[in-house]
């Protein structure tokens, strides 16, 4: 089975004062977190809306330092 992921636009997304939060899941679900779209085609913030990404689609993506990471989409999403 093929592992997708989606990609998070760290430089689009705001995030929260983690000290607030005694759980970093807490704190991510109140974050503003900006996702890539399909075929790398704009950016939104509903992860319904978010595209999903094996990881040879990965391997095209281009970036300077801390411009994105992935999140691994849950067999239970596919």
């Amino acid at each position: 089975m093929t592992d997708y992921y989606r990609i998070v636009c760290l430089k689009r997304s705001k995030f929260l004062n983690s000290h607030n939060y005694d759980y970093l899941s807490d704190w991510w679900n109140d974050c503003y977190i900006v996702y890539w779209k399909p075929d790398r085609a704009g950016y939104t913030n509903l992860i319904e809306l978010a595209g999903q990404y094996t990881s040879k689609d990965l391997s095209h993506v281009c970036g300077e330092g801390l411009d994105w990471m992935i999140m691994r989409v849950s067999k239970r999403e596919l």
